[in-house]
């Protein structure tokens, strides 16, 4: 009971417009690749007026000082990234995502809020072989984000004056009737990404399958024996053993690697629904 009051009075004594970049999860995406894909998005992130207490590279080295492990490590757990925000005393999160699909590399971003872990606003979205983030594909999540991240205005009253009654003149004309524009729909969120991600990670587990069955009946030909003379013997010399066992080998290699991307594609298609 004293431990969640204590964390209550932590969470209430935070700027509730204070904010850090962290990468959540990354599967098969290198340290500094993922580093370099956060601050990006970081720097669109501030161009676009939301206002970060620590950009991805100031929450790091935050971390770091602390003693903390790299935000990675959290898997995309909100628990995790929450008591991290706990530590760097914001109180919300922007958590990435970055995983390998093919050639392409998916992203997905999310703005967590530390006082209860949730996420209230999610997108995704799929680089090229070589591309960068780009300020148009992050404008969206920017723009959600920066009404949770700017605190709201003062409702105050408004005293009318009425003007001075005109007279009119017959050469004056009458007052001009007000235009009233219709309210702008905010557009729908699309799930193309997601769909994107959850096909490729079918494929790749579907790929991954055909690749560990392949790999075990060529490993079991490889030390298949019979006997002859009494004795057991493989019908193939000791050097296509060896060549199908390590073809074997590799294949499983293959399907365990390929396995672990669909699994990550598939979790990232969730999260970004």
């Amino acid at each position: 009971m004293l431990v969640a009051v204590l964390l209550s009075l932590i969470v209430g004594s935070v700027d509730s417009q204070t904010a850090a970049v962290l990468v959540g999860r990354r599967t098969s995406v290198s340290q500094a690749e993922a580093e370099a894909i956060s601050q990006a998005v970081s720097a669109h992130l501030v161009a676009a007026k939301v206002p970060l207490t620590l950009d991805a590279d100031a929450a790091r080295a935050s971390l770091n000082k602390l003693g903390l492990k790299d935000a990675s490590a959290c898997t995309g757990r909100k628990a995790c990234l929450t008591e991290l925000g706990r530590q760097l005393s914001v109180a919300w999160v922007v958590a990435l995502s970055l995983s390998q699909v093919g050639n392409d590399r998916a992203l997905a971003l999310e703005l967590v809020r530390v006082a209860d872990g949730v996420a209230v606003e999610k997108d995704a979205l799929i680089l090229a072989p070589g591309a960068k983030v780009s300020s148009e594909q992050v404008a969206g999540f920017a723009s959600r984000a920066l009404q949770h991240l700017t605190p709201p205005r003062e409702d105050r009253p408004v005293v009318e004056v009425p003007a001075p009654p005109k007279a009119l003149t017959p050469k004056e004309p009458p007052p001009a009737t007000p235009i009233v524009s219709a309210p702008v729909l905010p557009a729908q969120r699309s799930h193309v990404a997601s769909f994107v991600l959850g096909g490729a990670g079918v494929v790749a587990l579907g790929v991954a399958t055909g690749l560990l069955v392949s790999g075990l009946n060529t490993r079991a030909e490889a030390y298949r024996t019979s006997e002859l003379d009494g004795a057991l013997r493989s019908p193939y010399p000791a050097s296509e053993v060896q060549r199908r066992a390590s073809a074997g080998g590799v294949q499983l290699g293959v399907a365990g690697a390929l396995a672990a991307a669909g699994l990550g594609l598939g979790t990232a298609a969730v999260i970004t629904w």
